[in-house]
Formats: C-alpha cells, structure tokens, sequence
C-alpha cells in the first residue's frame, strides 16, 4: 500500500508540472505583441525578434513593400537601386519574377525582422501566374533592399 500511495504521488506531481508547462506556454502565446528576446551567438547578448504585429513595424513593411513595388520597373531599366548585393548580378532572373506591371502582396503577419534583417513572405502576381515568394531584405544606406528570394510551394 505504501509503495502505491508514493507512485500515485509521483504521477500527481508530473502531472501537476505537465499542467504548470502547458499554463506558461499558453500564457506565452497570449501575451501581447512584443518582441521577443533570443539569446546571441555563444549566449552573449540579446537579439530582439520584431513581429508584423507590433505598431512599430507597420512603416518598416510599408516601406518594403514601396521597395517592391518599384522592383519591375528598376529591373525593366536595368537600375538596381532596390537589390542588395549579393541579387545584383541576377536582375535577370529576377525580371522573370518581377515582369513589368507586376504587383506584390505582402503577408504582414509573415514579417519577422532582427536589427537590419527582415524577411517575409510575399506573393508576386503577373498576368494570372501568382508566384509564392519568401524574401530576406536587408536595410542598407537608408533603405531596405532585396537581398534574397526563395520561390515556395504554392
């Protein structure tokens, strides 16, 4: 009897952290939109993870997608003021994303940045071909610029 009496206090203690897990991570999900504090490289300083839900980076996406919404007329003229540099050299292939009169649709809630590196989840419509992108931008000399493109599965 004694040793079932102390099993069953052994589940009810697990049980009891598994519910105080479940509570702190649900209280987790539900705070407010803030950014969120990763450890750095090696543990030795804090790098703050930045939503597209937090009022302060509604003008940073505004500011994108003005970015990308100039890109097929800088790709049609052969300008490359909206490119980081490492896409410099692939404005051709990045024209055949970005064809003239291209319009990019922006997902605010895929908007993830760290200091000066953002990425975010775009869709590319030209004529009726909808293309799934996820961008890396970068924020150089004053302004963003496209420094990465990955197509997705749509």
């Amino acid at each position: 009897m004694l040793v079932w009496i102390g099993q069953r206090w052994r589940l009810l203690a697990a049980g009891a952290c598994g519910v105080a897990l479940v509570a702190g991570g649900a209280v987790l999900a539900l705070r407010p939109s803030a950014p969120e504090r990763l450890a750095g490289p090696g543990g030795s300083r804090q790098v703050e993870l930045h939503t597209g839900g937090e009022p302060g980076e509604q003008p940073r996406i505004g500011a994108v997608r003005d970015v990308l919404g100039r890109l097929p007329d800088d790709l049609a003229t052969g300008r490359s003021d909206s490119l980081a540099a490492p896409l410099t050299g692939k404005a051709t292939e990045l024209a055949a994303v970005w064809r003239p009169a291209a319009k990019t649709d922006v997902d605010p809630a895929t908007w993830r940045r760290t200091g000066d590196v953002a990425t975010v989840v775009a869709t590319v419509t030209a004529s009726t071909h909808p293309a799934k992108v996820w961008l890396t931008l970068s924020f150089e000399s004053g302004g963003w610029r496209l420094a990465d493109v990955e197509r997705m599965n749509s």
